[in-house]
């Protein structure tokens, strides 16, 4: 079943980011209009390559792969010299869910991993690079 949502996405990793159809005739899809991210050591759009997408000061990407919590914040630190989201607003909780995949028929159990554990305490949740307790949820 193709999936004629309108949200952006980006499966192939398009070199120029995430695209939506459109509700034009004449136009089928187009590129999202989201801010990437650049920096010092990835000018212009290279991070695109990556997903990456701007947030106010911070550049999230949404990785498309099967892994465990440790694996995932072990690729996210050696792959991509990033971490597991932290979520301390309201706003950037949307942000995050307006850019996670939609689920369709086809999706068994997605899970998403954010940077969050309870080891210390169970069901006491401290974010992991910052070692803070949550101050936002949802």
């Amino acid at each position: 079943m193709e999936d004629h949502e309108n949200y952006c996405r980006n499966p192939d990793n398009e070199e120029y980011g995430p695209w939506c159809y459109t509700t034009n005739p004449d136009v089928r899809w187009e590129f999202c209009d989201i801010p990437y991210c650049e920096g010092a050591d990835n000018p212009g759009k290279a991070h695109w390559k990556r997903g990456w997408q701007r947030y106010k000061g911070s550049c999230y990407s949404i990785q498309y792969i099967e892994r465990n919590l440790d694996d995932a914040q072990d690729y996210c630190k050696y792959n991509l010299n990033a971490y597991l989201a932290e979520i301390h607003t309201a706003g950037e909780n949307n942000f995050l869910m307006s850019i996670l995949p939609k689920p369709t028929l086809d999706d068994k159990g997605i899970e998403v991993w954010l940077g969050a554990n309870d080891l210390r305490m169970d069901r006491q949740f401290i974010w992991n690079k910052s070692g803070t307790e949550f101050d936002f949820t949802d």
